[in-house]
C-alpha cells in the first residue's frame, strides 16, 4: 500500500512539475490591457470587418504621405476586433492567456518527446517564462510563437524518428503563419537552419552514424522552397516575409523603438541574459558534437535576441528545447544525487517566485475592474481631447487607444472623402504603414520642440496635444533640452486643459470654444513637476490639492504635492499625502518613489 502511495505521489509531481512552467506563464499573462498597439490591431480589425477588404494606404493618418501598406496582421486583427467588441476586453486577455500557455505547453511537449528530463524541463520553462513575461501582450505575434513552437516540435520529431507526418506539420504550420503576422519568417529561418544543417551533416558523418533524417535532407530544401511559394497566398505576397527584416536592420528605429533595440545590460534584463547563458552553452555543446544543425538555430536565434530584444520569446521556444536535449544525459547523471535535484527544484521556485514578484510591480497580477491600465490607457484624457476643435497630435503609446475609442471606422469606409482626418492620428503604432520620413521629419520634430514644430503644427491643422508624459529614455536622448510639453506648458498661445496619470491635454487658446475649462496658468508643469517662476508655495499647495480631489483616481497631483511638502520642510504633511498616495494606488510608481523619498 505504501509503495502504491509513493508511486502515486511521484506520478502527480512530475505532472505538477511539467505544469508548473505553464501556470507560471499563464500567471504572468494575466493583467489588464496594457499594451497601446493591443488597442490599434482592435482598430485595424474593425476597419477590414466594415469595409470587407484590407486597407492598401493609412485610412487612420491625416499625414496623406502616400505610403502602401504591406498588411501582415489583419486575421488576428479580424478576430481581436470581433472578441473585443463582442465579449469585451476580459475575453480578449483570457485569449492571450490561452495563446501563452499553449506556447508553453507545445514547448514543454516538445521536451519531454525528446527524453529530456523533467527537472531540467521545469527549470528552464520557469526561468523561460521569467525572460519572456514582458511580451505577454495581446498583440498578433503570439500567433507566430505558437507556429514557431509548433514547427520546432515537428521538426525535432521528424529528426528523431524520420516520420513524415511530422514533416508535413513542419511545413504547413509556418506556411499558415504567413497569414497571420510577419514573424512567421522565424519559421522559414529554423527551416533553412534545418536543410543547411543536416546536408552538412550528411557530409561530415559516417554512413552508419547519420541521423534517421538524413535521407530527407534534400527534401527539407525543396519544402522551404515551397514554403515561400505560399507566401504568395498572402495578401501581401513575399513582402510579409520582408517586413521584419526590414525594421530589425533599420537603425533610426533601433534608437526609437524599444522592442528594437539590442538586449540592455542592466538588473532588468537579469532573466534575458541568464536565457542568453543558456544558448551560449547549448551552442558549445553542439559545436562539439558536431551537431550542425542544432550550432546554426541555438547560435542564430541566440544572436538574433542579443541584437534585438524582441526576439528574445522566439530563442527560447527553438533554443531551451534544442539546448535541453543536448545536455540531459549529464543532468541525468547528476541528478542522481539528492542534493542536486533539491538545488535546480529551488531554482525553478526562486524564477517563478522572482518572476511573479517583478511582474507585480510591472503590471499587476489578476484581473480586476477596470480591465484596462488607466495609466497606459488614459482613457479620460483621450476622451477630453476628442472634444476639443482641430486635429489632435497624440503620443506614440497613445494613438492607438485613440482609434480604438474615437476614429469613426464606419463613416470613415463608407465616406472616406467626407470623414478624412477627423479622430485620426498623425502617426500610429504600425510602422510600415507610412513613410519613416513622416515619423522622423515630422512627428519628431513637433515631439521634441524642434525649430519647425509651429509651422509643422499649423501645416497639418494641429490645435489640440494629447501628449503622455516624457520618458527616461527620451530625456536622455534629449540631453535636457524642453520638448514639446514644456514648451506648450510656457506658451501663452496654448493652456493646460487638463491632465491625469497617463497623459496631460493641451489646446491652442484661440480655438477653444467659449466657456471651455481649462487650468488656467495652473503652476505646475504636470510632465516635468518644474514649477512657474512666480508661483509661490501655497499657491501650488492649493492648485494641486484642487485637482487631486478633482481627480480621486489619480495620484500625479499628489506626487508633486509631496515632493513640495519634502522640499519645504514640511514631513509630516508629506507622509500624509503619500499615505494618500498609497491608499489610491499602492502599486503606482509614484507611491513606490515616494516611499523612497521618506
Amino acid at each position: 500500500m505504501r509503495a502504491r502511495w509513493m508511486t502515486a505521489g511521484r506520478t502527480a509531481l512530475r505532472g505538477w512539475a511539467w505544469a508548473a512552467p505553464v501556470a507560471l506563464a499563464s500567471a504572468l499573462a494575466t493583467f489588464p490591457l496594457h499594451s497601446d498597439d493591443a488597442a490599434f490591431h482592435i482598430a485595424v480589425g474593425r476597419w477590414v470587418l466594415a469595409a470587407g477588404h484590407l486597407p492598401l494606404h493609412n485610412p487612420f493618418s491625416y499625414a496623406d504621405d502616400g505610403a502602401s501598406w504591406i498588411h501582415h496582421e489583419w486575421l488576428p486583427e479580424v478576430a481581436m476586433a470581433w472578441l473585443a467588441d463582442r465579449a469585451g476586453i476580459g475575453a480578449l486577455i483570457a485569449a492571450k492567456i490561452v495563446l501563452v500557455a499553449a506556447a508553453f505547453a507545445v514547448m514543454l511537449r516538445t521536451m519531454r518527446a525528446s527524453g529530456v528530463h523533467i527537472a531540467m524541463a521545469a527549470t528552464l520553462g520557469c526561468l523561460a517564462a521569467w525572460g519572456c513575461a514582458f511580451r505577454f501582450y495581446e498583440r498578433p505575434y503570439l500567433f507566430s510563437i505558437l507556429a514557431l513552437a509548433a514547427t520546432t516540435d515537428s521538426l525535432l520529431r521528424w529528426q528523431a524518428t524520420g516520420d513524415r507526418r511530422a514533416a508535413l506539420m513542419a511545413v504547413l504550420v509556418p506556411a499558415a503563419a504567413i497569414h497571420l503576422h510577419a514573424g512567421a519568417v522565424d519559421g522559414v529561418l529554423l527551416w533553412l537552419a534545418f536543410a543547411v544543417g543536416h546536408t552538412v551533416e550528411s557530409r561530415l558523418r559516417p554512413p552508419g552514424r547519420l541521423r534517421p533524417v538524413h535521407a530527407w535532407a534534400a527534401l527539407a530544401v525543396l519544402c522551404t522552397l515551397v514554403l515561400g511559394g505560399l507566401a504568395l497566398l498572402a495578401p501581401c505576397g513575399l513582402q510579409v516575409l520582408r517586413v521584419p527584416l526590414q525594421l530589425s536592420s533599420n537603425t533610426y528605429w533601433h534608437a526609437h523603438v524599444a522592442e528594437f533595440r539590442p538586449l540592455a545590460m542592466t538588473a532588468e534584463a537579469l532573466p534575458q541574459w541568464l536565457l542568453v547563458a543558456v544558448a551560449m552553452a547549448g551552442l558549445l555543446r553542439a559545436l562539439t558534437a558536431r551537431r550542425v544543425f542544432e550550432a546554426c538555430a541555438v547560435g542564430g536565434f541566440a544572436l538574433m535576441a542579443v541584437l534585438h530584444v524582441r526576439m528574445i520569446w522566439p530563442m527560447c521556444v527553438v533554443v531551451l528545447p534544442l539546448t535541453a536535449e543536448l545536455f540531459d544525459a549529464e543532468v541525468r547523471a547528476n541528478l542522481q544525487r539528492r542534493r542536486a535535484q533539491l538545488a535546480i527544484a529551488a531554482l525553478a521556485v526562486l524564477c517563478g517566485v522572482a518572476a511573479l514578484h517583478e511582474q507585480d510591480q510591472r503590471f499587476g497580477l489578476g484581473l480586476g475592474p477596470p480591465v484596462v491600465d488607466q495609466e497606459r490607457h488614459p482613457l479620460a484624457m483621450l476622451q477630453l481631447g476628442a472634444s476639443l476643435p482641430g486635429e489632435a497630435l497624440v503620443s506614440d503609446g497613445l494613438a492607438g487607444t485613440w482609434l480604438w475609442q474615437h476614429f469613426p471606422t464606419q463613416a470613415a469606409v463608407t465616406h472616406p472623402q467626407r470623414t478624412h482626418g477627423r479622430h485620426g492620428v498623425l502617426i500610429n503604432n504600425c510602422f510600415e504603414c507610412y513613410e519613416e520620413s513622416t515619423y522622423r521629419d515630422v512627428y519628431q520634430h513637433i515631439r521634441y520642440g524642434e525649430e519647425n514644430w509651429r509651422a509643422l503644427a499649423e501645416r497639418y491643422g494641429i490645435r489640440t496635444f494629447v501628449l503622455k508624459y516624457t520618458t527616461l529614455g527620451e530625456r536622455r536622448f534629449q540631453g535636457g533640452r524642453p520638448n514639446i510639453r514644456q514648451l506648450l506648458f510656457a506658451d501663452p498661445e496654448y493652456a493646460l486643459v487638463d491632465f491625469d496619470d497617463g497623459a496631460a491635454v493641451f489646446a491652442h487658446r484661440a480655438s477653444l470654444r467659449a466657456g471651455t475649462p481649462t487650468l488656467n496658468d495652473f503652476p505646475v508643469d504636470p510632465d516635468s513637476g518644474t514649477t512657474r517662476p512666480a508661483a509661490s508655495a501655497p499657491a501650488i499647495r492649493d492648485a494641486l490639492q484642487s485637482h487631486a480631489r478633482r481627480h480621486p483616481d489619480s495620484v500625479r497631483s499628489l506626487e508633486f504635492l509631496a515632493r513640495l511638502e519634502l522640499q519645504t520642510g514640511h514631513r509630516d504633511a508629506a507622509r500624509a499625502v503619500t499615505t494618500e498616495v498609497l491608499r489610491r494606488k499602492p502599486n503606482s510608481r509614484a507611491a513606490q518613489a515616494l516611499l523612497k523619498a521618506e
